[in-house]
């Protein structure tokens, strides 16, 4: 008798659609300027950049849209490139976009999909310190809205467009930054000419709880996210494509595994 469980997911399997219902020949990818997502859908629509695309806009396709398309319903606001942008977790028709522009605006998609262009925002938020790098909602709160720009994480409510707390401490940019699955921490990475470090905040209290041990400074671009176990997993590219996992009670650094 094995001392291993058997997994309920050994005999999972992933369903593929017939290519009739699949979207074709979209060309997403040479024309990207962020280390951000660049491809995002919600349970009724899908937005991605595309070459076809102007500068400052997005994509949004119905998510049940299948076939090939000559030109794209567009999302067009952003003066420069939309460097990040995301769908609420409440609302499937709420986009929040954050470009070049340094601007973050948010918009609501009409039931039936854009016809078009939408170049009218629901609300924008107040200029940035510096290009938007991050945006991500809230995991479990409505309108909370996480942005990147400059060396903070700022937490904003988007439905009284106020800034709630700004979590700093960074000695540049910020990278990259990911909420915990329940909301009630954040995790966030910089650039640094220096050891580079994670960063894990306290939201509500807008305080940072604690301080990874420093790694590498040669690292360039990072993306990190919050595992649902608590810890946090980092990936960069140096000399090759390399990732790593960390403890959030610790913040100690576990085995690095290369890609």
């Amino acid at each position: 008798m094995s001392r291993f469980k058997t997994s309920k997911y050994k005999n999972a399997y992933s369903y593929v659609y017939k290519k009739e219902f699949w979207i074709n020949d979209l060309k997403v990818g040479s024309n990207l300027k962020s280390n951000s997502n660049h491809i995002k859908a919600s349970c009724s629509f899908i937005a991605f950049h595309h070459d076809s695309t102007s500068v400052g806009s997005l994509a949004v396709l119905p998510l049940d849209s299948c076939g090939r398309f000559t030109s794209f319903p567009l999302v067009s606001g952003h003066s420069g490139f939309v460097t990040d942008f995301d769908f609420s977790s409440f609302h499937d028709n709420l986009l929040a976009t954050g470009g070049e522009d340094c601007l973050v605006k948010i918009w609501s998609i009409p039931g039936g999909g854009v016809s078009g262009s939408l170049t009218t925002p629901t609300s924008t938020l107040s200029h940035m310190e510096a290009k938007v790098e991050n945006l991500l909602f809230h995991p479990t709160a409505d309108n909370i809205l996480g942005i990147a720009a400059g060396t903070a994480v700022k937490v904003w409510d988007v439905e009284h467009t106020a800034e709630k707390y700004a979590l700093g401490g960074h000695e540049e940019a910020v990278q990259s930054f990911s909420w915990h699955g329940d909301g009630s921490q954040l995790a966030s990475i910089c650039k640094s000419k220096n050891q580079k470090k994670i960063r894990i905040f306290d939201p509500r209290a807008g305080t940072c709880v604690s301080v990874s041990v420093p790694y590498s400074s040669l690292v360039r671009d990072e993306l990190m996210i919050f595992m649902s176990a608590g810890g946090v997993w980092s990936q960069w590219a140096e000399r090759r494509r390399e990732s790593s996992g960390w403890e959030t009670v610790t913040t100690s650094q576990l085995p690095a595994s290369t890609l």
